[in-house]
């Protein structure tokens, strides 16, 4: 067994992760970041659908919640983690979400000190909107359909510099014009002279009378998948858990942190979300421009998000109806195809407790989720017909494949939907180690430590107390940074 020492770890590299630990190390505290995935370079990034998968996701991509439908949760297993994976789309964390935070929970830290660690990060990131010049066909035809039905929308604001519109983002930037999590917090951090520990995954925190004394770890070799490596012990007074939604209550459940009342895992929240195929006379060409570069904020307050989505081939071939021939002539027709998104903030809640069979997360919508997602389904597709399409593509199971109308859509739209009909995916993910000041309610408290065991701190959305609707790694980061400042002096 390997030993090394610090001040401080700190379990993940994604959003939260990577800004503790830059934060942390500027404070002149020894980091050590743990990561289970790898560090890949913007020259190893390809277009390869299923080695992407293999190499950049949890689970190779299968990681999901089991049931009918089962639900596929994404999540990125890499230096990096989700950032490296993701959009790059940028939301300050909303003030009413704090507001509620505060009248609920207890939130005693103020919006003022979150918002300006979230506008420092948005220089340091380069948060701006999508150009013009490389929003091109999909987005391009969005904003026009909500221009054309008088819905507010904007170009999305993301954390890149010099984006080339490939269409890329969910493979990792070919470009390196993506500011994620290995292209900046954490270089920035080893500069200064942290630690890195990529393909080394946090087995479980060492606890020893109540208090934090380290992490056990296993080096892996992800090329080896079958073959086991070394351990590592890591002593520290302090360790941030940062390892994302559903890791993180797994590696605190395997440190049998004291939970007398099963909150953690508990509270699991989601944004689910389903596409809308469009067929137009122009061209659209999918592949070519920002990967998500427009949404329409119209219907925020019913807890719907619309955005364009630029998916692979593979993920396309899935979501169009059809086989063989059929399924060959609508690929002939995919550069004049769009697809967008509608997510809903969801009010259901499930839970992540390893040892369960098949897969440690359990989530099903409500029928008021199914709704709402339904609804962005028929709103994406009227303002695809409003921007000019021919044909929409429902995508729901059992009703008609192709409508040509508005009156047809909403028709489809309003008819008995069950859950299994539609295929939604779950990207943003909150609260399964909630805060509040209450310990009867939330796993950690307002200086991000544990209630039960001194020096364990969590930093990532799932300290998240509620769904706050829009998409959160801006909002990890905030708060991270502000967490730094408590763990630092603790």
């Amino acid at each position: 067994m390997n030993s090394l020492s610090g001040d401080a770890v700190v379990i993940g590299s994604g959003a939260g992760g990577a800004v503790m630990a830059h934060r942390l190390t500027e404070k002149g505290l020894k980091v050590i970041l743990l990561e289970a995935g790898s560090y890949h370079k913007t020259e190893s990034f390809t277009t390869d659908f299923w080695e992407t998968m293999q190499h950049l996701f949890w689970d190779n991509g299968f990681q999901y919640a089991p049931g009918n439908p089962s639900i596929p949760f994404l999540q990125g297993r890499a230096v990096g983690g989700t950032t490296l994976i993701n959009s790059a789309i940028c939301w300050n964390l909303p003030r009413p979400i704090h507001e509620q935070w505060v009248r609920e929970e207890g939130f005693s830290i103020a919006a003022d000190e979150i918002e300006g660690e979230e506008n420092k990060i948005k220089e340091d990131l380069h948060v701006v909107p999508v150009d013009p010049k490389i929003a091109r066909g999909n987005n391009n035809a969005m904003q026009r359909g909500a221009e054309r039905l008088g819905w507010e929308g904007r170009p999305i604001h993301r954390n890149e510099k010099d984006c080339q519109g490939s269409g890329r983002c969910l493979l990792g930037c070919p470009h390196g014009a993506k500011l994620s999590m290995e292209k900046t917090y954490v270089p920035w951090a080893m500069e200064k002279g942290m630690t890195l520990m990529a393909d080394c995954e946090a087995k479980k925190v060492l606890i020893q009378k109540g208090r934090v004394m380290g992490v056990q770890a296993l080096k892996t070799d992800l090329k080896a998948r079958h073959k086991k490596g070394d351990l590592v012990h890591i002593k520290a007074p302090k360790v941030v858990v940062a390892a994302g939604v559903i890791q993180s209550p797994l590696i605190l459940q395997r440190s049998r942190v004291p939970d007398p009342l099963g909150l953690i895992g508990s509270h699991l929240m989601a944004h689910p979300g389903v596409s809308t195929v469009g067929l137009f006379e122009e061209r659209i060409n999918l592949w070519n421009g920002a990967t998500q570069g427009y949404e329409v904020t119209e219907f925020r307050p019913q807890g719907l998000k619309l955005e364009t989505l630029a998916i692979n081939p593979a993920l396309f071939g899935v979501r169009v109806p059809g086989m063989g021939e059929r399924l060959v002539a609508l690929f002939e027709r995919r550069a004049h195809m769009a697809l967008w998104a509608a997510a809903a903030k969801a009010q259901s809640k499930g839970s992540v407790k390893g040892g369960r069979p098949l897969s440690p997360i359990r989530y099903r919508l409500l029928p008021e989720d199914l709704k709402l997602l339904v609804k962005g389904i028929q709103l994406n597709g009227e303002m695809m017909f409003a921007a000019g399409a021919k044909e929409i593509y429902p995508g729901i199971r059992g009703l008609p494949d192709v409508v040509y109308s508005v009156e047809e859509l909403r028709e489809v739209t309003s008819r008995e939907i069950k859950a299994s009909q539609i295929f939604p995916v779950v990207t943003h993910l909150f609260g399964t180690c909630r805060l509040s000041v209450d310990p009867r309610l939330g796993v950690i408290n307002n200086n991000f430590e544990s209630h039960t065991v001194r020096g364990l701190y969590v930093a990532d959305a799932s300290i998240f107390p509620s769904n706050i609707g829009v998409n959160p790694q801006l909002a990890i980061m905030g708060l991270a940074a502000v967490a730094a400042k408590r763990v630092a002096v603790q």
